[in-house]
């Protein structure tokens, strides 16, 4: 089989898998994106709009809430798109597609992303026309594309642990619990004087944000930790025993 063989059914099977996912999982990210819009903009109204930063302080505001809202979704939606081959015992039908089991692992986790993704770019247009509704001041439009893309990116290598532990065990629960409870530490671990605990996969989101000076520093971090941790999840799922 040669590439452009391959690509095409990469790309085949990667429809497919759209096709099998249930409709909450498409309105799950943009639920998300309009609750994180409103949270953020009712957490700047009530208590950072009288404040000196006036309107640009409502990314201040963003910043409490971006990383967790991710995190959750995150969490949520890997359920989701896994949870489908548990519920119909599908596994070994989904495995038996004609690509490397590898491509078959990458395909499920790119709809994670893409769901994700689609999150980020609702909020973004919902902040964009908001703001040019409320005032005449210029939105500082890059800044806010660094704070949700940034954050996305951080947020992978969490994802693909969450992902892996999602195919690991049937009973989501398992899975669902270290999530949520992952995505209420980063709240912390962030903002933590021990500097040890900013290299743990929680933090990142919260340390990529362009408030911080050395943010980029974290985003080649997370970058690192989530090829290291695909490559070995991928691994992992290559080898499993499905029985």
């Amino acid at each position: 089989m040669d590439w452009s063989e391959e690509r095409s059914m990469i790309w085949n099977l990667f429809k497919i898998e759209g096709m099998k996912l249930k409709r909450i999982t498409w309105i799950t990210p943009i639920l998300s994106g309009l609750l994180l819009l409103i949270v953020t903009i009712g957490e700047w109204y009530l208590f950072f709009r009288e404040g000196e930063g006036g309107v640009y302080a409502s990314f201040n505001a963003l910043y409490l809430f971006v990383s967790i809202s991710f995190l959750l979704t995150g969490n949520l939606l890997i359920t989701m798109v896994v949870g489908t081959e548990h519920e119909s015992k599908g596994w070994k039908q989904f495995l038996a597609a004609p690509l490397s089991k590898s491509h078959l692992y990458m395909v499920k986790l790119a709809w994670v992303v893409a769901l994700i993704l689609v999150q980020g770019f609702v909020f973004i247009i919902g902040w964009a026309l908001i703001w040019h509704v409320y005032t005449t001041d210029p939105l500082p439009f890059l800044f806010l594309l660094k704070q949700v893309f940034y954050c996305i990116i951080a947020t992978l290598p969490v994802l693909i642990i969450q992902f892996y532990l999602s195919i690991a065990f049937e009973n989501q629960a398992i899975p669902i619990t270290i999530g949520v409870l992952g995505a209420i530490a980063s709240l912390f671990l962030a903002r933590s004087q021990v500097n040890w605990l900013h290299y743990l996969p929680w933090s990142y989101p919260g340390l990529v944000t362009p408030f911080l000076p050395n943010h980029i520093h974290w985003l080649q971090i997370s970058l690192g930790i989530s090829t290291i941790l695909l490559l070995f999840t991928n691994w992992l799922f290559y080898n499993k025993n499905w029985n």
